[in-house]
């Protein structure tokens, strides 16, 4: 999908950069089609899976999902934010989990969205 936002906005921009198109009774300019397609390339790469950094994980939201990964345990939870401040991140799905900013990075970490276990696998810790 990426790979085709970025082939679509090359062609237009390569090739229709003064241009307009024509939608029903409209002409909608290239450049508004191109920042349109910017913007859901942008959206779509703030979805991939990634590894918060702690400064990130620190100003969650009130019910953002993140997935969970303790070094050494297998797989990922999801989790919810219930509570965040600047010394420690609680979550909650069922219970509630707190833990040490010193931590973050070298024992556990959170991700914006699910990894693969290949992305798991090639992100280093800390």
């Amino acid at each position: 999908m990426m790979a085709d936002l970025e082939k679509a906005i090359r062609i237009l921009e390569q090739n229709y950069s003064h241009g307009v198109f024509r939608s029903k009774d409209e002409l909608i300019p290239v450049t508004e089609i191109i920042s349109l397609l910017k913007a859901s390339q942008q959206m779509l790469r703030a979805q991939e899976p990634r590894v918060l950094t702690l400064e990130e994980a620190k100003v969650l939201k009130r019910d953002t999902v993140v997935w969970y990964e303790h070094i050494g345990a297998n797989g990922l939870r999801p989790r919810i934010v219930y509570y965040s401040c600047n010394e420690f991140t609680v979550f909650t799905d069922g219970g509630k989990w707190s833990f040490e900013t010193d931590c973050y990075g070298k024992r556990f970490r959170y991700w914006i969205s699910r990894p693969t276990d290949e992305q798991r696998k090639a992100t280093p810790w800390e």
